[in-house]
């Protein structure tokens, strides 16, 4: 278990599940979909990042006036839980619509 900006997460393994991780953790499975914007039943990648509890809505205040440089494969969702933020907020935080593609880059603020 880690922690980062207030929050603990694990990282998925090979063949996790929010069922199987649940069973490790003690939080209901849904919860934990929840918690990390995703649908119960989604298929976890091993290293995923998955939170413990609801996420921020901002980044920790060491990334005040630092952008996130989008790379190559980067997502919305991957970079809001990189910095373990709702990914809601990184839209709003960068007045951008859901439906923005981001282009390798992009500057993106996270707090």
């Amino acid at each position: 278990i880690y922690f980062f900006n207030d929050n603990y997460y694990v990282k998925a393994k090979q063949g996790d599940t929010f069922r199987s991780l649940s069973d490790e953790t003690g939080i209901s499975y849904k919860r934990l979909a929840k918690f990390n914007e995703r649908d119960y039943n989604d298929v976890l990648s091993q290293g995923d990042i998955i939170y413990l509890k609801k996420k921020k809505t901002k980044a920790p205040k060491e990334f005040k006036g630092r952008p996130h440089i989008v790379k190559s494969g980067e997502s919305m969702y991957l970079i809001s839980q990189l910095y373990g933020i709702r990914l809601e907020s990184l839209y709003k935080l960068n007045k951008l619509s859901p439906d923005y593609q981001i282009r390798v880059g992009d500057m993106l603020w996270v707090r």
